[in-house]
């Protein structure tokens, strides 16, 4: 459920980032348009960083069920 939680506030941090980014170009504004790209990326990285947890865990439980099963089994 964590996983969840995560990736819906990093979405969140990337879409207010992508705001942020549109409104410095549209206003002319170069300052806001880099805070704004500099959070969308940070937003962006926490997301693949939490798609390669992810993926580590599931490995994990595959690994583990597999480990479990007894050997007569096919």
């Amino acid at each position: 459920m964590a996983h969840l939680t995560n990736r819906i506030k990093h979405s969140a941090e990337a879409a207010a980032g992508r705001a942020k980014q549109t409104v410095g170009r549209w206003t002319g504004n170069h300052r806001t348009e880099d805070k704004g790209s500099r959070q969308r990326f940070v937003a962006e990285s926490k997301k693949l960083g939490d798609k390669v947890i992810h993926a580590a865990d599931e490995g994990r439980s595959r690994i583990r069920r597999w480990s479990h099963r007894r050997p007569d089994m096919p």
